[in-house]
């Protein structure tokens, strides 16, 4: 058996990210930010290796679930985040 951080020949290393889902999001709206062009219902990964655009998808997705103020630019979409209290989305973590 190894030691705490010694990993041996034998040992198995279980990595966990975030994973959140990609929602649909409505075909009018086109988020105020670049954004990674996933499918609805696929998974997005998030780690410290996160391009902008998937960390905007990201925003995008929580930003989906909740009231934005008009024009729904982007200063009215972080505004409506820091104002939410909980934000929920479809997500949990992945290992590998």
């Amino acid at each position: 058996m190894s030691g705490a951080g010694n990993v041996g020949l034998n040992d198995v290393v279980i990595t966990m990210q975030a994973v959140v889902e990609v929602p649909m999001f409505d075909s009018g709206a086109a988020p105020p930010w670049p954004v990674e062009p996933l499918a609805p219902g696929s998974w997005l990964v998030l780690n410290a290796d996160c391009a902008d655009e998937r960390v905007g998808l990201f925003v995008a997705a929580l930003a989906d679930r909740i009231d934005v103020a008009p024009p729904g630019g982007r200063n009215e979409v972080v505004d409506a985040l820091l104002a939410e209290e909980l934000l929920i989305f479809a997500g949990g973590g992945a290992g590998g």
